[in-house]
């Protein structure tokens, strides 16, 4: 079941008159795993309340399978049913006054049996992690990083078609960041048909999950791509003020020291690439153990640099220095969209 915008204006606040969001035209396909990055106020979450209805757009429409998202003002009850979304704040997600009965208010349009309902209830505290005990706890008095577990369970437990999370990670520890990654690759495989659209600055956790990238810029699409296109073209995420994922990071400084080795997510495959590497005679040169950082949305890494064999700085594709090297690069992103939008026009 796909999801089609066309050419969707929204304002930047539910009762804005401006169009924030510029024209935005994208299809996105069930069973896929779309990330949408950004830098802060770039329109990530702006574009997912879009998408499943919380912001009516100013012009332009929303498609589920062809059937539109907003009917005579309001969204379409059919269509929202199909919707699962977890805001980037816990507490917008609860409201009740315990957990059970946050879960079963998320039945409630679905009117199952109390043993079907019971049974989903249990599937998806086990899918989060939570005990069975939690179901008396009001979600008020639980952690962040608790009422985020309670938000997604929620979320899952009437199964929906399209899962919305924004900043899923946030007030996670690491342990939590880990198990939600490990979630969500188990729902990939036992729903494959599940649509899952996750905004967040999380690249290292989520960038290795992804089918397809979006990256916002300014309320528009600077970037649609895959992984392996931005790990051959970072420039395009430090353009819109992301930083690089550790491993795609750790792949331009090799490359600057004239290792060319492909990112890798896996820290296991880049270190067996390295060994190789380094076995067939290539020469790491300049090596620090100094880490560079992206410095600016302008493409460059900060000092200090790996010094390269030749005592010169390394020339990016424009011929200036300093920049981050690239090699086998396309000749075009193929699947980018940075070209100018359609104006947006007040409904």
């Amino acid at each position: 079941m796909p999801i089609v915008a066309d050419r969707l204006c929204v304002p930047a606040s539910a009762d804005g008159k401006e169009p924030f969001l510029q024209g935005v035209s994208l299809t996105l396909q069930g069973g896929e795993l779309t990330v949408v990055v950004g830098a802060a106020g770039s329109g990530k979450s702006t574009l997912l309340d879009a998408l499943t209805g919380v912001r009516p757009p100013l012009s332009g429409n929303v498609a589920y399978d062809g059937r539109p998202l907003w009917r005579k003002g309001r969204v379409d009850p059919a269509v929202n049913r199909r919707i699962g979304a977890l805001f980037q704040q816990p507490g917008q997600n609860l409201f009740a006054a315990t957990v059970e009965r946050e879960l079963r208010y998320s039945l409630r349009p679905y009117r199952l049996p109390k043993a079907e309902q019971d049974a989903r209830m249990a599937a998806a505290l086990a899918a989060v992690g939570l005990p069975p005990a939690v179901l008396a706890r009001s979600p008020f008095t639980l952690s962040g990083g608790q009422q985020r577990r309670i938000g997604l369970a929620a979320t899952v437990v009437a199964d929906p078609d399209w899962l919305f999370l924004d900043e899923p990670s946030a007030g996670l520890d690491p342990t939590g960041t880990a198990a939600l990654a490990e979630w969500l690759r188990r729902r990939r495989a036992m729903v494959p048909h599940t649509g899952i659209v996750i905004a967040t600055h999380d690249l290292d956790t989520f960038l290795p999950l992804a089918d397809r990238v979006l990256v916002l810029r300014g309320g528009e699409i600077a970037a649609d791509a895959v992984p392996p296109q931005l790990a051959e073209r970072p420039e395009l995420l430090l353009q819109a003020g992301v930083g690089l994922p550790a491993y795609i990071e750790t792949a331009v400084l090799l490359r600057r020291c004239g290792l060319n080795v492909a990112a890798d997510p896996s820290a296991d495959a880049m270190a067996d690439a390295i060994s190789v590497a380094l076995h067939a005679g290539t020469e790491l040169h300049g090596w620090t153990a100094a880490r560079a950082r992206p410095a600016s949305p302008g493409g460059n890494l900060a000092e200090p640099q790996p010094a390269c064999p030749s005592g010169q700085p390394p020339e990016s594709e424009g011929g200036s220095p300093g920049s981050i090297p690239l090699t086998a690069r396309p000749a075009s992103l193929g699947g980018c969209s940075a070209e100018p939008q359609p104006g947006c026009s007040r409904s």
